[in-house]
């Protein structure tokens, strides 16, 4: 059975700017997470396909993934897992997905219940062109689903606030 974490942030930054920071596939794990990668397969880190191999930092294991769907139109990047070392994963994919926030505050919980005003809020042609909207976004399968869940939201939070803290700095 699959599952799915989901972590969203606001960033105070064009979402030009934050896509041609986080849109390469090679420097997305260091700019969020602090682990290296390099594209292992001869491929641009900018065409689907491409392979990267991750050092994760805090214990050295290597995650292989590639690159399945990159958008400039959509500010889309989606990527599967092909090999995860110790982990326990199986039928990871992820997608990382921008756009434009909206000028008001919307709750993503208001619109899951099914509130009108706050899909209509989340969809209004009206964006602030400085404030970029961030979801990462996940499905995969495990053996201990709950325990997985947590790890990649807190994971995806802490990429999420590092991406956040860069713009600030700026």
């Amino acid at each position: 059975m699959a599952h799915t974490v989901r972590e969203d942030i606001i960033i105070t930054a064009p979402l030009k700017d934050v896509w041609a920071y986080t849109k390469p596939f090679d420097t997305f794990s260091l700019r969020l997470f602090g682990d290296q990668a390099e594209i292992t397969n001869g491929k641009s880190a900018e065409e689907v396909g491409a392979v990267r191999d991750i050092t994760v930092t805090h214990n050295g294991t290597h995650i292989i993934e590639r690159l399945t769907h990159l958008s400039d139109e959509e500010f889309k990047i989606r990527y599967e897992l092909v090999s995860l070392g110790v982990y326990g994963l199986r039928k990871y994919e992820a997608e990382v997905t921008l756009r434009p926030a909206t000028p008001q505050p919307v709750h993503l919980a208001d619109i899951a219940k099914g509130d009108s005003t706050a899909t209509a809020q989340a969809t209004s042609p009206e964006h602030h062109p400085d404030i970029t909207h961030i979801t990462l976004a996940s499905t995969f399968e495990s053996d201990d689903p709950s325990a997985t869940s947590q790890s990649i939201s807190a994971l995806y939070a802490s990429g999420l606030q590092r991406l956040q803290a860069h713009f600030e700095k700026l």
